[in-house]
């Protein structure tokens, strides 16, 4: 059964995570199979222009063909606002552009004392990870202020699911 796009009511294909330049980053976003790829393209750039850009200004720039972000702009706007539900939807546009990652192994973590995981989170229980090492610098560097001890920084090189774990002593 073909399913239409129900904006345009073209055919929207099924779904799947489709890959499109942005200002010239490239933005890896999930379409599902209500949506036809260019709707969902603009949708996706109408919601930056319209709402991350209109609260946080220009968060992200593209130099030499790699994105940047502006840390300090971020930690501003969210010491100052308390709505999670705005950076939630920052959070998530910074993973599309590749800046964030919900998975663990080779990407970068801030762990203090304890251990405390200190990397943004997105509806205050998905964990992210930083893709590169200098965001986690920065990001450190401004959110120190939140602990009273030491904190570093962590490149996690492997990581081995509980599922392999176990079966491993069967």
């Amino acid at each position: 059964m073909k399913h239409t796009c129900y904006k345009c009511k073209k055919y929207a294909g099924g779904p799947r995570v489709i890959v499109f330049e942005y200002k010239g980053m490239a933005a890896h976003v999930f379409k599902d199979g209500m949506t036809c790829e260019e709707c969902e393209k603009k949708q996706w750039k109408d919601h930056y222009e319209n709402d991350i850009r209109r609260f946080v200004g220009d968060l992200v720039s593209v130099s030499d063909g790699k994105t940047i972000v502006d840390w300090t702009a971020y930690h501003k706007v969210f010491s100052e606002r308390r709505s999670e539900g705005l950076k939630d939807r920052v959070n998530y546009f910074l993973m599309d552009v590749g800046i964030f990652s919900v998975y663990s192994e080779r990407n970068w973590e801030i762990v203090s004392a304890g251990p405390i995981g200190l990397n943004p989170r997105t509806f205050g229980a998905t964990y992210l990870y930083f893709v590169r090492k200098e965001d986690a610098i920065e990001y450190a560097r401004l959110e120190r202020g939140r602990t009273l001890y030491n904190w570093e920084i962590r490149h996690i090189d492997k990581v081995i699911p509980k599922d392999k774990i176990v079966k491993s002593r069967n």
